[in-house]
């Protein structure tokens, strides 16, 4: 059966309950490494920036695991720069030789579907 389809009486109609389309990504943009920084090596941080005009709701991700929103004591988190709709997010993490990381930001706009995009970062050589 198709997704936001119920069948009725034998017959296939669109469900009264299926999600809204996702919120629409106008820009996004994400660098592609990372480095350590420098006064305090042990942390990593990358900012992610985008636009999208309906979001209501963003989650932000590190290699697949939903980030505490806020700056804290304990890594990793992430701080936004503004609403759902925009501006961004800098995702602080530990800093390690060898690694990737993926970062994914997931919007939602109400209860519709989600929008998201995902950057694969590496860590800098140097």
């Amino acid at each position: 059966m198709p997704l936001g389809c119920v069948l009725v009486a034998g017959v296939l109609a669109p469900s009264a309950f299926a999600a809204a389309a996702p919120p629409d990504v106008v820009q996004f943009a994400a660098p592609q490494r990372f480095w350590c920084m420098t006064a305090h090596p042990g942390q990593a941080q990358v900012t992610v920036g985008w636009s999208v005009p309906t979001a209501t709701a963003v989650t932000v991700l590190l290699d697949g695991r939903p980030l505490h929103q806020g700056l804290r004591d304990r890594l990793p988190f992430a701080v936004l720069a503004g609403k759902a709709d925009g501006i961004g997010a800098t995702v602080v993490f530990p800093c390690r030789s060898g690694r990737t990381h993926r970062v994914t930001i997931r919007w939602r706009a109400g209860g519709s579907a989600a929008a998201a995009r995902t950057v694969t970062i590496r860590k800098a050589r140097g």
